[in-house]
């Protein structure tokens, strides 16, 4: 072969495969497009099933051809919290190509997984901290019994933005659990008010759920309201058993309660008791009926 036949030929390969990666290059977008196409199509089609295992299939489908899909990856998640199972939804959050660790961080709180709450909220904190998420970690120190370390990072969230309510919270979780901050001086007045009811309904209501639960519970005389909050942080933390008894002991003192009556068709749907549901579905309507008449 000549010289040139040569070079020729190492040109036109040298070309070949220029055009090739052209093309594919040009292609990616389209296929990025079919890609998101098929995922939300597949959400859709697994919305609209009424059996859950099949609505689980086509979900975990759509997730797998499309991990950017925010819509598959969110509706994945919703799955798994209407089955009261928040481990698996975090770890659904986890499969994304572009983790949510805010999200992934106040699911973990509120299955009371502090220790996996505060690596989430410290990871959503690593690029660009905002008061959302060093109040996440605040609070999930605060349940790992690390308050003076959790009023520390309450003291740089409202740093950070003192209009921020979650900030607010946690400074005020602060001065509640006898924490050193500064910033929660202007709240001291709150500690000495709040009855110790009150303090574990407070505690509860900003996600201190360990130390609010305790309290709670060493209340002497509980009303139903009490056994309603306490059997909640149970089911959250995926003790359904234990969730029932303290729900049955709410109902001992009120069977009339409205949001009792709600919650134990809830926990019997989680348990797969569909005799016992409808049992308390009809409490409920036999009470919607009774009011008005």
């Amino acid at each position: 072969m000549k010289p040139n036949s040569k070079k020729s030929s190492i040109f036109l390969a040298i070309g070949l495969v220029l055009l090739a990666a052209l093309l594919w290059a040009l292609s990616m977008p389209a296929i990025g497009s079919y890609r998101a196409n098929l995922a939300s199509r597949l959400v859709d089609q697994a919305l609209s099933q009424q059996d859950d295992k099949q609505k689980l299939s086509l979900l975990q489908q759509a997730q797998m051809v499309d991990s950017s899909s925010q819509k598959a990856t969110l509706a994945l998640t919703d799955f798994w919290k209407s089955q009261g199972n928040l481990n698996k939804a975090v770890a659904a959050l986890g499969t994304s190509s572009q983790p949510n660790y805010m999200l992934m961080g106040d699911l973990s709180l509120l299955a009371q997984n502090y220790p996996k709450a505060l690596s989430y909220y410290s990871q959503a904190s690593k690029n660009k901290p905002t008061a959302a998420s060093l109040a996440g970690e605040a609070k999930a120190l605060y349940n790992l019994e690390k308050t003076n370390e959790g009023c520390t990072r309450s003291a740089q969230a409202a740093k950070l933005s003192l209009l921020s309510q979650e900030a607010k919270d946690a400074l005020a979780a602060c001065t509640i659990l006898g924490g050193v901050s500064q910033e929660a001086t202007a709240l001291d007045t709150l500690r000495p008010v709040l009855t110790a009811r009150e303090s574990a309904y407070f505690l509860i209501d900003t996600a201190v759920y360990k130390i609010g639960e305790s309290r709670l519970l060493d209340t002497k005389v509980k009303t139903a309201y009490d056994w309603l909050l306490l059997s909640k942080l149970a089911s959250a933390r995926g003790d359904l058993s234990l969730a029932i008894s303290r729900l049955q002991d709410g109902l001992t003192l009120d069977g009339s309660s409205k949001q009792l009556n709600s919650q134990a068709i809830e926990l019997y749907r989680l348990l797969g008791d569909k005799s016992k549901q409808q049992d308390y579905q009809e409490r409920l309507r036999q009470l919607q009926f009774t009011k008005y008449q």
